[in-house]
């Protein structure tokens, strides 16, 4: 059995990036694990077709992959190790950064170049200062009534806010970010522990 117990977490299906800004929120303004856990990067998995592959995802059976649009998680230290939250995973939450990653992306390079994702970078803090979402990206996908139960997330940071599309856009500029193939990004967080 694996643990997902997301307790005290807000949790709402296909809305990973604020899923995300909330995680940070409980740990920056609530406490929530505030002794363990180090916040590095938020992840946006992107690529240019809107279509990024990923394994081990959601009620994925058969070893399939589930096709995404985008979908965003969180890398962080816990206790002094390397971790991933990824509310949508079928991994443990948080999950130990080798098996999400081998998990996730076992067959990255082998598959078609529509579907291979890239990983966009972006640090932890900033995304929870800057960020802002309108959910214009699910209007008219869903009813309303699976949005969110909380208020629109707009950063603290106004005049420097970040949008969904900015961070899903690879040709966007966002001061210190990074893109990169899953497995770079992996190996560089690796290198970090030697």
């Amino acid at each position: 059995m694996k643990n997902r117990d997301y307790t005290p977490l807000a949790y709402t299906p296909l809305f990973c990036e604020e899923n995300i800004w909330k995680l940070l929120e409980a740990s920056y303004t609530r406490g929530w694990q505030r002794d363990a856990l180090q916040p590095l990067h938020v992840l946006f998995i992107i690529n240019a077709n809107n279509t990024v592959a990923l394994f081990g995802q959601g009620e994925a059976e058969n070893h399939q992959p589930l096709i995404w649009d985008y979908h965003v998680i969180l890398s962080a230290m816990l206790h002094g190790r390397p971790v991933i939250y990824d509310f949508d995973s079928q991994c443990d939450f948080p999950a130990d950064l080798t098996s999400y990653f081998y998990t996730t992306f076992p067959l990255h390079t082998n598959l078609n170049h529509e579907y291979r994702p890239l990983i966009r970078r972006i640090d932890a803090e900033a995304y929870f200062q800057q960020f802002s979402s309108d959910r214009q990206h699910m209007a008219g996908v869903i009813p309303e009534s699976q949005f969110p139960d909380y208020p629109l997330i707009h950063g603290n940071s106004q005049d420097s806010a970040l949008s969904l599309q900015q961070c899903r856009d690879l040709n966007s500029p966002i001061a210190d970010s990074q893109t990169l193939y899953p497995y770079d990004y992996f190996m560089q967080l690796l290198v970090k522990q030697v």
